[in-house]
């Protein structure tokens, strides 16, 4: 889970600076997807590890805050950026916050 935190992070990261460049522009976006898909099976490997009871209802429910929580982000992000924000700033930010996770997964 580390090293994909780590790779999502730098992905994050790397957009500001590989936009410009019209072919490695999609590097950050094909890593970034990529990531955020495999971020699920571990966190379902350990609900059902950890709930073997509820599994099922512990799996389903992470998914629903997944996908709620990329909903409200993206809301966010949107009105942000309608509100003249530069995109930047929200690159940055999301990057800030997943150096955070990668550190709280390397301290806890």
């Amino acid at each position: 889970m580390l090293s994909i935190l780590f790779v999502l992070t730098l992905s994050i990261l790397f957009i500001p600076i590989l936009i410009k460049t019209p072919i490695l522009s999609v590097l950050p976006f094909l890593l970034w997807g990529a990531m955020g898909w495999a971020t699920q099976a571990p966190q379902q490997h350990i609900l059902l590890k950890n709930h073997e009871k509820h599994g099922s209802a512990s799996v389903a429910l992470n998914s629903s805050l997944n996908y709620l929580g990329s909903t409200l982000g993206a809301a966010l992000g949107g009105i942000l950026l309608a509100q003249g924000l530069h995109i930047n700033i929200l690159i940055y930010s999301s990057g800030v916050r997943d150096s955070n996770s990668v550190s709280e997964y390397i301290y806890r």
